[in-house]
């Protein structure tokens, strides 16, 4: 059997100060508790707050029938994704 990977996984981290956020179901938004950032649920955009970006994707991808996630480690407080560590 083929897997549907017909979403996206997020790092758990804000890309702020690396924090992690929450989820709120009433506004379909992630939101960082520690300084008020906020994201969409579908997209990771980022739609509120100090954070200079949107939330970080980790790469999936099915293998044998088992969906896999590679955990990258990203630098926060950069309008830029910069990879730290990947593994």
């Amino acid at each position: 059997p083929v897997l549907n990977l017909s979403f996206v996984i997020f790092s758990p981290i804000c890309p702020h100060l690396g924090c992690r956020f929450n989820y709120i179901p009433a506004q379909r938004r992630f939101a960082c508790p520690c300084h008020g950032s906020q994201f969409d649920d579908a997209t990771g955009a980022h739609v509120a707050g100090p954070a200079q970006r949107g939330l970080d994707p980790l790469p999936l991808r099915e293998k044998n029938g088992i969906a896999q996630v590679t955990w990258i480690e990203y630098r926060p407080s950069q309008p830029s994704r910069v990879v730290v560590a990947f593994g």
